[in-house]
């Protein structure tokens, strides 16, 4: 009879230890994006004195914009928390929490 509760013991262990590790590893996983493709301009504010942005357009408009990097190409995917921009010819993303976009917008 002890063997058998020992067996059991083992076996209940090892799903208990099933269980935590398929959990662990199901949390470590991206949600779907809510939209992807090519991002025409995005800016976003570390601190509420400060605006950085990152523009597809080559050329400064007349208009003031925040300061940033012109002639970009990126293409991004939005997630409900943050945003993940991938510079063309880059193997780095970077990531913007959504609470700092102040503006997004993608195109073709």
């Amino acid at each position: 009879m002890s063997d058998s509760i020992h067996v059991m013991k083992k076996h209940i262990a090892l799903i208990g230890c099933l269980v935590v590790f398929g959990f662990l590893a199901g949390c470590d996983q991206k949600s779907a994006p809510l939209k992807e493709g090519v991002i025409w301009k995005v800016v976003w504010s570390e601190t509420p004195t400060s605006q950085s942005g990152l523009f597809r357009m080559k050329t400064l408009p007349t208009n003031s914009q925040p300061a940033g990097e012109y002639g970009v190409e990126m293409t991004g995917k939005l997630y409900p928390t943050f945003l993940e921009i991938q510079r063309t010819g880059s193997s780095h993303s970077q990531i913007i929490p959504m609470s700092q976009i102040l503006q997004l917008e993608f195109g073709e």
